[in-house]
């Protein structure tokens, strides 16, 4: 699963570049504001010599803040910098939200979720 891994690495390091804090699980510390990434699943095919893997990247976002918008503008830039992402080793040839969605806050969380089901397709 290379394709997933550089994927991963490719969203790990634009979310940083955007200033976010980033982790593959959710941290025992305690973050305002934070972006879990990791959580995937993809296929991949071979077409005459054309290899193809199309991955399904789950985004959560997490805020301390009880309001949407600070999840909505964090979402957002995840978005748009996903636009542009280069993959090492690989051309995106389909890029898709799927599905965006912002959970109720509940206090016995302390934290408010977003998630983002990005889309694409790597050749």
């Amino acid at each position: 699963m290379k394709y997933a891994l550089d994927l991963q690495k490719a969203l790990y390091d634009g979310i940083v570049a955007l200033g976010y804090e980033v982790r593959d699980s959710f941290p025992s510390d305690v973050y305002p504001l934070f972006v879990v990434i990791g959580d995937d699943y993809g296929s991949k095919e071979n077409v005459k010599n054309l290899y193809s893997a199309e991955i399904i990247s789950n985004i959560r976002v997490y805020s301390k803040y009880k309001g949407t918008k600070e999840i909505k503008e964090t979402m957002t830039d995840i978005i748009e910098m996903s636009e542009d992402l280069e993959v090492t080793g690989f051309d995106i040839y389909t890029f898709d939200v799927m599905y965006s969605s912002i959970l109720p806050y509940i206090s016995e969380r302390e934290y408010r979720e977003g998630l983002l089901q990005l889309r694409f397709k790597l050749i």
